[in-house]
């Protein structure tokens, strides 16, 4: 068998579909198809040999998916090199039948050179790919599940293959073929750009093997670490160097890594506590903001319903002026609203979120486009504070900024809870201290293991002593009690190492000046896990006030006891005195002049009954009229001075009667409410009596008058008669004509002593 008929023999066996071609173009005429070929285009010997390649594929090559095979043919004519193409997808042939699924195809144009390197055939070859291209779309979708890209750079031409993943690793649209320049660029500074090109030329030129991490700014500004290895190999075909390598997205890992750096960073801050906690806040907003490009970082504390702020280290000032003590509330601004609804709010688009509809002019007027917002909330579901995280420019977040959101708000949450609490506990410990120093309360503990004894600061007070020099102990404690008490105490220790016990109980100390106090004291004796007595703790409340106090108020309720008896017995008296006294009296409203108690006097004097007075007002029974001055008895004198008001009126019974009175009125408290007590004193038959006096002396005035003036002058002349009578003889007057005249002064002294006799039985003497 002669080596023309080997080759032809190997030709048609060949699994890979070949066909062979004059380099006569542009028929590029079919010389020879192998049986695979001809299975593969489902056409006959006799339709390809002798004609021309692109007659009868007037398509460009069967079964490819890219056109421009006329220009590869070309390129094999002037440069009589293989041409190797890469793998393409082919779909099945929907004429055949038995055509199979789709298929992974890569093509060689080989030339076969004759003697003086003439270029006498081409031999085109189709291998199937699609094995290995599964494979490889298999290794693409897991390198792409792990943010790997590869690529591969043809040195001689440049020419730069990148993976899908690549692509969208740089952020880059899905029509876009960047070159290495493109890429450089992506390099977040020209440090890096510079260092990646030396590692690349080195690479070439030495074969060795590039590793390292860098940080790129994608395609839409955002940044990310990428891990990149490249290597230099030699296609087997012509020799030609290539460079390929990987690039993995470790951004993730990088934050996350950063983060754990921060966030231990922040925590050894916050345990040192030598900064205030604002400054550390705003420390780890730095280094978020870090992490995250763009990013405008803020912390508000909520308190009362309101934003508080507490740490922004990159939002202007005017800001955070105009926004500090905003109410929460929705839609009240991406913060307010997340703080109130106790959920993230991510708004993406400030100028036309509901949330924003109040105040958006404030970030817009800073070029602020978007805010994501995330609450802080503690064990008690209290939102204690909000994370804002302000950009400029219309943006959602990304896995990244969730991942970091989330993270920032544990630490947040784990480093606000414990300062605001260890801030409350502070407040609480100065509060006990100053409620002890107040109340003279004082704690204390004795760890019988190594028999020490702590004070509190208020204990050393109580006891008089200097916390410089004294030294707390049990049998100073006992020292310090008072000897009457001290048997007590140690059986009262015993009995709670005994019975293990919460005990209560109260002692007398003696001070160094000698001062007596009383302290009410607890104790409780607390153990180990094994039940082993450790230590005891009390404390002890210094009650002197209190017991000077109570003996203060026991002497106070002896006196209120018997001032109680003194009230009770005096307001006997008074009822004895007001109801069985025989003077009529009256209490009334000096409001209303309403009658509100009457004694029995009174109800006798009137004729009316307790409840028909009660029901009567001063005006029923006083007259309006008070006697005027010249109409009252001359010896019943006005009195207006004093306490007692004193005037003589007239006041109608029940029956009618008109009686003449004087009442005495005195405004006192009874029941907490102020009365007037009217004594009334009835007058009628003292007036009575009285008129009648004046008018028998009037009378008698009369008499004695006429007995002055009328008898006086007939007596007279009777006395004179009889006396010249008497001295008749010396006289020389006649008897007859003297008793004739003491007749005629007889007579008249008789008329005129007649009507005086009439007087005086009109006179009634009682």
């Amino acid at each position: 068998m002669t080596a023309a008929k080997v080759y032809s023999a190997a030709f048609q066996e060949s699994p890979d579909a070949s066909i062979i071609l004059k380099p006569d173009a542009p028929a590029f005429t079919i010389v020879d198809v192998n049986e695979a070929y001809l299975g593969f285009v489902n056409k006959g010997r006799e339709d390809l040999i002798g004609h021309g390649f692109f007659d009868v594929f007037p398509s460009d090559d069967p079964r490819q998916d890219n056109p421009g095979w006329r220009k590869i043919f070309d390129e094999v004519l002037r440069t009589k090199h293989r041409v190797t193409f890469p793998v393409k997808k082919c779909e099945p042939i929907a004429s055949v039948a038995h055509s199979g699924d789709i298929k992974y195809l890569q093509a060689s144009n080989i030339p076969v050179l004759g003697e003086e390197g003439r270029l006498e055939y081409i031999v085109r070859t189709l291998k199937d790919r699609t094995a290995s291209a599964t494979h490889r779309s298999y290794l693409d979708k897991t390198l792409h599940a792990a943010n790997i890209g590869t690529w591969q750079l043809h040195l001689p031409d440049q020419a730069l293959t990148c993976s899908r993943s690549l692509v969208e690793i740089f952020e880059m649209g899905a029509g876009e073929a960047p070159d290495m320049d493109t890429f450089r660029n992506f390099f977040e500074d020209e440090e890096s750009r510079n260092h990646i090109r030396n590692a690349v030329e080195d690479v070439i030129e030495n074969g060795s093997t590039f590793c390292d991490t860098l940080a790129v700014i994608t395609e839409k500004g955002n940044k990310k670490w990428l891990l990149i290895t490249c290597s230099r190999a030699y296609l087997k075909e012509d020799g030609d160097a290539l460079l390929y390598g990987i690039m993995q997205d470790v951004t993730e890992s990088k934050s996350l890594a950063e983060m754990d750096r921060l966030e231990k960073h922040i925590l050894e801050l916050n345990e040192k506590q030598e900064l205030p906690l604002s400054e550390i806040l705003s420390e780890y907003l730095g280094g978020m903001e870090s992490l995250c490009p763009n990013m405008y970082g803020s912390i508000h504390k909520i308190q009362d319903g309101r934003l508080l702020r507490w740490a922004a280290p990159s939002l202007p000032e005017s800001y955070l002026n105009a926004i500090n003590h905003h109410p929460i509330g929705e839609n009240m601004g991406s913060c307010g609203t997340a703080a109130y609804l106790k959920r993230p709010v991510y708004i993406d688009d400030i100028a036309h979120a509901p949330e924003w509809s109040q105040y958006a002019h404030l970030p817009l007027a800073l070029e602020f486009r978007a805010c994501w917002s995330y609450p802080v909330i503690d064990s008690d579901d209290n939102v204690i504070a909000v994370l804002g995280m302000y950009y400029k420019g219309i943006r959602k977040p990304g896995g990244k900024e969730l991942i970091v959101i989330e993270r920032a708000v544990k630490l947040l949450q784990l480093i606000l809870e414990n300062a605001l609490r260890a801030d409350q506990l502070l407040k609480a410990s100065e509060t006990m201290k100053q409620a002890q120093a107040l109340a003279r309360f004082g704690n204390w503990q004795w760890n019988r293991e190594t028999n020490q004894v702590d004070w509190s600061d208020v204990l050393y007070d109580i006891y008089g002593v200097d916390p410089k020099v004294h030294q707390p102990s049990f049998d100073n404690y006992l020292a310090a009690v008072h000897e009457e008490d001290r048997q007590k105490i140690i059986n009262t220790m015993r009995r709670i190492e005994q019975t293990g016990e919460e005990i209560v109980f109260e002692e007398r100390i003696v001070r160094p000046d000698g001062e007596i106090r009383y302290l009410k004291s607890w104790a409780r004796l607390m153990s180990n896990r094994d039940g082993s007595p450790s230590r005891m703790i009390g404390a002890c409340l210094d009650i002197t006030e209190i017991r000077m106090v109570e003996t203060d108020l026991k002497n106070l309720y002896a006196r209120q006891e018997l001032y109680l008896r003194q009230i009770i017995d005096s307001e006997k008296r008074y009822s004895d005195l007001f109801h069985l006294s025989p003077q009529p009296i009256w209490v009334c409203d000096p409001d209303t002049n309403k009658i509100i108690d009457v004694n029995a006097a009174a109800v006798a004097l009137y004729g009316y009954t307790h409840s028909e007075f009660t029901a009567l007002s001063v005006a029923d029974i006083a007259s309006a009229c008070i006697l005027p001055e010249e109409q009252e008895p001359a010896a019943l004198p006005r009195s207006r001075t004093g306490l007692f008001s004193k005037d003589v009126i007239l006041h109608k019974k029940k029956n009618g009667e008109v009686i003449y009175v004087i009442v005495l009125g005195k405004r006192i408290e009874l029941g907490g409410q102020i009365s007037e007590v009217m004594i009334i004193q009835d007058v009628t038959e003292k007036l009575n009596y009285v008129q009648a006096i004046e008018l028998q002396n009037r009378k008698l005035q009369e008499i004695a008058w006429m007995q002055s003036h009328l008898v006086r002058a007939p007596l007279a002349r009777i006395m004179a008669l009889a006396d010249l009578i008497q001295n008749v003889p010396a006289s020389g007057m006649e008897i007859g004509d003297l008793l004739t005249a003491i007749d005629r002064s007889a007579t008249e002294l008789d008329k005129v002593l007649r009507p005086i006799i009439d007087r005086a039985e009109q006179i009634e003497f009682n």
